[in-house]
């Protein structure tokens, strides 16, 4: 499938920021960058105890702000999705598209209406606006066998020894997790780091 003259599966791009505007209020805002050949349209659902839509939101030239979001939509999850109407043909389907941010899939929504892949966003999220301390950690290597059952974390001594005892490489798969790596955020907040990336 092609976007006017960008193949659907090499577009890559950041369709969402969420930012401060000049008075230190928090802006929502979605982008599409290849607008010059479609009518775009933004489709935004909540999921929180019903699912909810709101109608086809207008982009002009490929842009929105929204200052908003997090308060008419509440504590639910967000999601978005692009709705591209072809300006050359008349009556055609519409196409969707997604960012490069975080993805869902939904197989059945609403009588499949609105069924397809969305990007993730999170309203709620603290902007970060100054530079921090960063740490590189890697989920195979750090802190291996932690496993959270719903309010506390424990050692897998099964798991804990295989990860210690298996030779390491960089496809290697087993050893520390991501819950391990939770765990030890409070740690590394005490060391004075204000970031981190997993790879």
């Amino acid at each position: 499938m092609v976007l006017g003259k960008v193949a659907q599966s090499n577009i890559s791009f950041k369709g969402y920021e969420k930012h401060l505007d000049k008075h230190g209020n928090p802006v929502h805002t979605f982008f599409y960058p290849h607008s010059d050949d479609y009518e775009v349209k933004l489709q935004l659902m909540s999921l929180g105890d019903e699912c909810s839509f709101d109608p086809d939101i207008d982009m002009p030239n490929g842009r929105i702000d929204i200052p908003v979001l997090s308060d008419t939509k509440g504590k639910s999850d967000i999601f978005y999705r692009f709705k591209l109407i072809d300006k050359s043909y008349s009556g055609k389907d519409p196409i969707y598209a997604n960012d490069n941010g975080i993805l869902r899939y939904f197989p059945d929504i609403n009588g499949k209406t609105y069924a397809g892949t969305y990007n993730q966003i999170f309203p709620d999220r603290k902007i970060v606006s100054k530079a921090g301390i960063m740490q590189l950690q890697l989920p195979d290597m750090y802190y291996p066998g932690m496993e959270f059952n719903g309010s506390t974390y424990t050692v897998n001594p099964l798991v804990r020894e295989k990860a210690l005892s298996t030779l390491r490489i960089h496809a290697g798969k087993f050893g520390g997790t991501l819950d391990g790596m939770t765990a030890k955020l409070p740690e590394k907040a005490a060391e004075g780091y204000t970031r981190i990336v997993g790879t």
